[in-house]
């Protein structure tokens, strides 16, 4: 988790602080809109970036999905959860064909 130097609170806790001020007037709530974009943008292109030059497509979900497929068995639920802001699960899932 990312931190705030002069408050020691994680990124998100002071994005939703800023969010909450922004809600007063219509200037603040365009600067929010502007982050939201700049740090989707920002995860979407370092993703693309690792997939394209440093990896090559192999990554830990590729190799868990590789293992779920290995032992499941028709009939039987999976359910995958992420709390990242990347897709690289999604991406892994198209690869492995689950």
């Amino acid at each position: 988790m990312l931190r705030h130097r002069e408050t020691d609170k994680s990124v998100e806790a002071v994005l939703e602080s800023l969010d909450a001020q922004s809600n007063t007037h219509a200037q603040g709530q365009r600067e929010m809109v502007a982050i939201r974009y700049y740090l989707q943008h920002m995860i979407w292109e370092c993703q693309i970036r690792w997939q394209d030059d440093v990896h090559h497509g192999v990554t830990n979900y590729r190799t868990l999905l590789y293992l779920i497929r290995h032992y499941w068995r028709p009939g039987q639920p999976v359910c995958f959860v992420t709390f990242n802001y990347d897709t690289m699960l999604e991406e892994a899932l198209h690869a492995v064909e689950i």
